[in-house]
């Protein structure tokens, strides 16, 4: 994914999450821990930085998403709800951007590919 200009200047340091939009569907649910791997890459395409780190949807009982799904009923007939979780990924605690150009690409992958993701919002 490349990143607009200036988003990771050279000589600051930044805490760099994912946050993953999941349904919670089967799929997910089954997969349990994941992992996620990202590679931040300048402009030239060098390798500034590389982490691994493990995720994992929140459980919910089954009892619980009927009855969530039962209270919630209405809400999502109409779509002002859905079943889904954010899951944040700490992938920096700490990166400091040691190039002297901002960095130009963030590459992520995820262990396994049948993973359901609505969306990945990277910060």
């Amino acid at each position: 994914v490349p990143l607009g200009p200036q988003i990771m200047s050279p000589g600051h340091v930044y805490a760099v999450t994912l946050f993953l939009e999941m349904p919670e569907c089967g799929p997910n649910v089954d997969a349990g821990n994941f992992m996620v791997d990202i590679s931040l890459s300048d402009a030239h395409e060098q390798v500034l930085a590389v982490s691994r780190r493990p995720a994992i949807m929140r459980y919910r009982s089954e009892l619980l998403r009927w009855l969530s799904t039962a209270f919630f009923i209405l809400s999502y007939v109409v779509g002002r709800s859905e079943e889904l979780q954010w899951v944040p990924v700490h992938l920096f605690e700490s990166f400091p951007n040691p190039s002297k150009a901002a960095t130009g690409s963030a590459a992520i992958v995820l262990s396994r590919p049948e993973l359901r993701i609505y969306s990945a919002h990277l910060r």
